[in-house]
């Protein structure tokens, strides 16, 4: 594993955690309404919601400027559940590849996909 402060796992942990919950709330969803996407995607169907290019696979996607894919989908995540998840992801500059390098970033993120 990629060496970095332990108190930088935390949202790293929860944002895969609440894409993890997404998916499978999603799955269900599908399950229970034979197929209707649409149906999956209502907020009701979920805990958390999860805007569009905020999902941990999004972020995974990314090959450049990852910390601030990360970041904005941090601020996505909180922001469309303010009221449960208000600053949750705490100010880590993630954007500052001189601390964390695009690398450093994909590989803490493969490392949790697995």
């Amino acid at each position: 594993m990629p060496q970095i402060l332990n108190s930088t796992y935390f949202p790293f942990f929860f944002f895969k955690r609440v894409s993890d919950l997404w998916d499978e709330e999603y799955q269900q969803a599908l399950e229970e309404s034979d197929g209707d996407l649409d149906y999956a995607s209502f907020a009701e169907n979920h805990r958390f919601q999860i805007p569009e290019g905020c999902h941990w696979e999004d972020v995974r996607k990314k090959t450049v400027n990852v910390g601030e894919a990360l970041q904005n989908a941090f601020n996505g995540i909180e922001k469309a559940n303010f009221e449960l998840l208000h600053d949750v992801f705490g100010d880590a500059q993630w954007t500052n590849k001189r601390r964390m390098s695009d690398e450093k970033l994909l590989d803490l993120i493969e490392h949790f996909s697995k």
